[in-house]
């Protein structure tokens, strides 16, 4: 089950990422104010060396969590704490 839960996690990170990416430049402009939150959550990851991949008991190799992490964190908190929430409830599962 914890791989399963593992997997998920990967699918929910990946797909936040991604839609994070794509509001960087959506309809043919560019966010500034979107990229300045990317930047800025990704930075304050790496200063933590938080890693939301560790957290779940996923080892990357290089820092590519911590960069997971900032991105999440990037998103503000309504997305983060849902993540988190989700997370959690993951864990005590186990």
């Amino acid at each position: 089950m914890e791989k399963f839960f593992q997997i998920f996690a990967l699918a929910l990170l990946v797909e936040g990422t991604w839609e994070t990416l794509k509001m960087v430049w959506q309809e043919g402009h560019f966010s500034i104010d979107k990229l300045g939150a990317l930047l800025i959550g990704i930075l304050v990851a790496y200063t933590t060396g938080i890693d939301i991949m560790a957290i779940i008991g996923i080892n990357m190799k290089f820092t590519i969590g911590i960069l997971f992490t900032g991105i999440i964190i990037s998103r503000g908190s309504n997305f983060t704490h849902d993540l988190l929430v989700y997370l959690n409830n993951g864990a005590n599962r186990k």
